[in-house]
């Protein structure tokens, strides 16, 4: 199996999470600053680490 990369996403920072190649375990990544460079930083770190898949998180409560 391949990895998978979690995004958490945000309006100053984003969070980055990425999983084994057997897709157990998670681990926590940098979080980047949110800008002109996010798309090329995400690029750069899928490509580094032979990710496949992403996973965006979706908040429910904006307050929290």
């Amino acid at each position: 199996m391949s990895k998978v990369l979690g995004i958490d996403y945000g309006k100053k920072r984003v969070g980055l999470a990425i999983s084994d190649k057997e897709r157990k375990f998670a681990f926590v990544r940098e979080a980047l600053v949110f800008g002109d460079r996010l798309i090329a930083e995400i690029k750069k770190v899928c490509q580094s680490e032979g990710v496949a898949e992403l996973v965006i998180g979706l908040p429910f409560d904006q307050n929290r």
